[in-house]
């Protein structure tokens, strides 16, 4: 019975169990092919950023930061290369950490990627600040800027995102939860205690029953 009732969890761990795994092995991949060890750039980076703070009352984000509005300038060798506007600003942060979740930078090979959220606004609350949803995922798109060994520029909606675009995503914090490549099922379960109980204690439970259940059975013959 024992036996039985071991293999019966170790049965149902199995599925979510594979997806962790695969998930897991993918994420590795895709993230050395396009980010590898390479640190994001938060200082030391040949961008020059220019803000247009606009004159409103700062706000405080759903984790507690002080945030402003600004329209804000990349400038690489002393050439414009956009203005985006509305961009949230940590008041009291410096450097490149002032608009963390919202532009990210990083070098690999010569080459600088910039990554700007183009609606920062990753939530939606009312007038009371209160939290009341958060913006779609079909509003939502990312202008990827690459300069030096590499120039170009181009616009990436995030439901048709490129691996490549995910990877920058999940380097820079630039979505409000984690991204998986082949599927978010490790980062969007109801609780943390889920992933911990359910695949991996209930495979480790399975495993303890059938192979206890098994000597015993062994014994008795």
């Amino acid at each position: 019975m024992r036996r039985k009732i071991g293999l019966f969890f170790i049965i149902i761990s199995l599925p979510l169990l594979l997806l962790y795994v695969i998930e897991a092995g993918w994420g590795m991949y895709e993230d050395g092919r396009y980010i590898g060890n390479t640190a994001i750039a938060y200082e030391n980076h040949p961008f020059e950023i220019e803000e247009d703070i606009q004159n409103m009352p700062s706000y405080i984000d759903p984790w507690g930061v002080e945030k402003g509005l600004a329209n804000v300038t990349l400038r690489y060798d002393g050439e414009v290369i956009e203005t985006f506007q509305t961009v949230p600003v940590a008041i009291e942060a410096k450097g490149l950490a002032r608009y963390y979740g919202t532009i990210g930078m990083q070098e690999k090979q010569g080459t600088w990627t910039v990554v700007v959220l183009n609606e920062p606004e990753l939530f939606i609350t009312n007038d009371a600040g209160q939290l009341e949803g958060r913006v779609p995922d079909e509003e939502r798109s990312y202008t990827v800027i690459k300069r030096g060994e590499e120039n170009s520029e181009a616009v990436h909606a995030f439901t048709e995102r490129t691996p490549e675009l995910t990877a920058y995503i999940r380097a820079m914090h630039l979505y409000p939860t984690k991204l998986g490549y082949l599927t978010n099922v490790p980062y969007t379960l109801p609780s943390i205690w889920v992933p911990i109980t359910y695949p991996f204690a209930t495979l480790f439970i399975g495993l303890a029953l059938y192979v206890t259940g098994r000597k015993k059975t062994e014994a008795s013959q």
